[in-house]
């Protein structure tokens, strides 16, 4: 199987939000999550293990990378690198705000 990498932090309650799997829909590929193991944070206040567990309950296949700051490659190295545009109103979904909303509704 061929697989479309998507690799984020993905701290949502859900464990993604609308615009994630708007995103995974335009994959070429198998969408594949690759989880960054953040430190846990006010930002990043979910566990790899339990945005795994989240993302997985969702139906996607995952795999749990080291805290990634940046991606490099080479020429020839195999594999396309593609930027997906989305509309303005999903582009402008944001993650923090949703944390922020779930927090607000749990006091």
């Amino acid at each position: 199987m061929r697989y479309s990498l998507f690799i984020g932090r993905w701290q949502t309650p859900t464990g993604l939000h609308a615009g994630h799997i708007k995103l995974m829909s335009k994959a070429k590929f198998t969408p594949l999550v690759g989880i960054r193991d953040t430190e846990i944070d006010e930002k990043n206040p979910y566990s790899a293990k339990e945005r795994q567990e989240k993302i997985e309950a969702m139906g996607y296949k995952t795999v749990i990378l080291p805290d990634i700051a940046e991606v490099c490659y080479g020429r020839g190295v195999g594999y396309e690198v593609n930027e997906i545009v989305l509309d303005k109103e999903t582009e402008s979904i944001s993650a923090t705000e949703i944390r922020r909303k779930a927090k607000e509704e749990k006091l």
